[in-house]
């Protein structure tokens, strides 16, 4: 049987085996030991659960949706990848990119993110918290992650009405109705990081 690999967009095929016993996950894995560009994978839906991507180049993929349980991602590239709904319950992300990827609606209880980094090489401290529904997204561990801007907790309390107008056309009115909310959760979540809790 012959699976193959997609570009999401270009719907160009990446990678390719033919086997009679091949599933996504052998053919995946072979194609990350072939070190194959894996950029912009559509992989949406997939069980990959227990499946070897460490130091995959999945930048770009659409990871949405999909059971990645148990898989190790150690060292992946995962840059823009759309992880959103995804189940990363007891993945292993040590050393993983995860600079602009989509978290909206990951499961992410049990996962390993010793290491992972996100937004200019920052690193994850532990599973962060992810808040969703109130126009943005935002990721919060020793940093906020509110849409695509990523700053300490003490850079959002001080930013001025005029840096936060220059964001966005509604960052403005947005951040002072929900300004006290995150900025409470975000000293809660950051005390259980220190403590290790």
């Amino acid at each position: 049987m012959k699976i193959e690999i997609k570009h999401r967009v270009t719907g160009a095929v990446l990678f390719s085996h033919t086997q009679d016993s091949n599933t996504i996950r052998t053919t995946l894995e072979l194609a990350v030991k072939a070190r194959t560009n894996l950029i912009s994978a559509d992989l949406s839906g997939t069980d990959l659960s227990g499946t070897d991507l460490s130091g995959a180049n999945l930048s770009g993929a659409n990871l949405s949706r999909a059971n990645l349980t148990g898989v190790n991602l150690s060292r992946a590239n995962l840059s823009n990848a759309n992880l959103s709904g995804a189940y990363l319950s007891g993945t292993d992300l040590s050393g993983a990119n995860l600079s602009n990827a989509n978290l909206s609606g990951a499961y992410l209880s049990g996962t390993d993110p010793s290491g992972a980094k996100y937004g200019d090489g920052i690193p994850v401290e532990r599973v962060p918290l992810v808040l969703q529904g109130i126009k943005y997204t935002i990721i919060m561990d020793t940093h906020i992650k509110i849409g695509c801007k990523l700053y300490t907790h003490e850079q959002w309390s001080e930013f001025t009405d005029a840096e936060l107008a220059d964001m966005d056309s509604d960052a403005l009115e947005w951040w002072h109705t929900w300004r006290k909310h995150i900025l409470s959760l975000s000293l809660v979540h950051r005390h259980h990081i220190v403590k290790g809790a």
